[in-house]
């Protein structure tokens, strides 16, 4: 186990206040402890010790998808987003790249048929009309 120095600690305090949603300037360790759901003696108990509990980092991980390395560093991503890829969690500048690529992507006429099933309740009509081409000539499907 790491000993931290109380300035350590103090900063990595503050970046956890602010992954679990509160000001980190003026807030407590009260706050911080009922955030945490624990009692404040045990902020004062770690800071003593000059250590912190891996479950705070979760937490904040949890509440606010903070990354547990930007609050015990400051260095990396401070958000990370869960994922089930090999490669791990995506930054949420990786997911944002991800999606804007999706977006892009041209749905089949199955899929966007899928999504208005799925966005609509059975027996709903939905008349769809679009341009199809990209020549300027247009035309209208109905389906």
């Amino acid at each position: 186990m790491n000993i931290i120095t109380e300035e350590q600690f103090n900063k990595i305090l503050s970046r956890l206040a602010e992954g679990l949603g509160l000001d980190s300037i003026r807030v407590t360790q009260v706050q911080i402890a009922e955030r945490l759901g624990i009692r404040q003696s045990s902020i004062s108990d770690a800071k003593r010790r000059g250590s912190v509990p891996a479950e705070w980092f979760l937490k904040a991980l949890e509440i606010g998808g903070v990354d547990p390395e930007w609050i015990r560093t400051g260095n990396s991503p401070k958000y990370r987003v869960l994922s089930d890829t090999p490669n791990g969690a995506l930054t949420t500048t990786e997911l944002q790249k991800r999606i804007a690529a999706e977006n892009k992507r041209e749905l089949s006429e199955d899929e966007l048929m899928a999504a208005l099933k799925r966005r609509f309740p059975a027996g709903t009509t939905i008349e769809v009309n679009f341009l199809m081409g990209c020549t300027g000539e247009g035309k209208e499907h109905t389906k």
